[in-house]
């Protein structure tokens, strides 16, 4: 293993373990079927990180700033599509830029930096890259990753148009990662798209607390 990718493996491991920490404190609090189904799919993707770190070769991580214009690009379609998904198409948001973000929205955008590249070498180089060999058609690869990719993101009270919009969002990026091969494309993709999200969910939540101080 070259040192560089030794060096990029261990921060890797090491951030995503200070994740697992919580998930195992919720195992121990709450013991629910919900919380250990968490931690052993966290520990699952552990495994599946090591595998692709052992094997993968330094080329791999040459980028040009070409993938990275090519990722906001796409990452800024996506994240519109995603707000007018989730408003039926009535609210169309080109520059959600505008609104300031609070304390735990720049914690959590902190946090997409490690979690979109962990999913996506989870679930698009690693997962589709398998499914797209053992069945031996990409389109049903994509699909049933796509399935699984939403699965993965059901939490209590989520709407229906958020499980569409993750479906629709998982199909583009798995599409997208088939015609480029390029990791860094999908992981700036993803990381734009959900900062996008979270300008867009701040801005509404903005926009509540002033109809209310309005109406009061």
């Amino acid at each position: 293993m070259n040192t560089t990718i030794a060096f990029a493996f261990t921060l890797v491991i090491v951030m995503y373990l200070l994740i697992m920490l919580s998930s195992i404190k919720d195992v121990k609090k709450r013991g629910s079927l919900k919380q250990i189904l968490k931690f052993l799919v966290q520990l699952f993707g552990i495994v599946i990180i090591i595998n692709f770190f052992y094997n993968i070769s330094i080329e791999e991580f040459y980028f040009h700033i070409s993938d990275i214009l090519i990722g906001i690009a796409f990452g800024w379609i996506m994240g519109v599509l995603s707000i007018a998904i989730v408003n039926k198409f009535k609210v169309i948001i080109l520059f959600p830029f505008t609104t300031k973000l609070k304390k735990c929205d720049k914690k959590r955008i902190c946090i997409f930096f490690l979690t979109c590249f962990v999913e996506e070498i989870i679930w698009r180089c690693y997962l589709l890259s398998l499914y797209t060999i053992v069945l031996n058609n990409s389109l049903v690869a994509i699909i049933l990753i796509s399935f699984l990719f939403v699965a993965s993101h059901i939490k209590r009270k989520i709407k229906y148009l958020s499980l569409i919009d993750l479906l629709i969002f998982s199909i583009l990026i798995s599409s997208i990662y088939l015609v480029f091969d390029n990791l860094m494309i999908i992981y700036i993709a993803h990381l734009f798209r959900n900062i996008i999200v979270i300008f867009y969910g701040r801005s509404c939540c903005n926009e509540r607390v002033i109809n209310y101080e309005n109406n009061n």
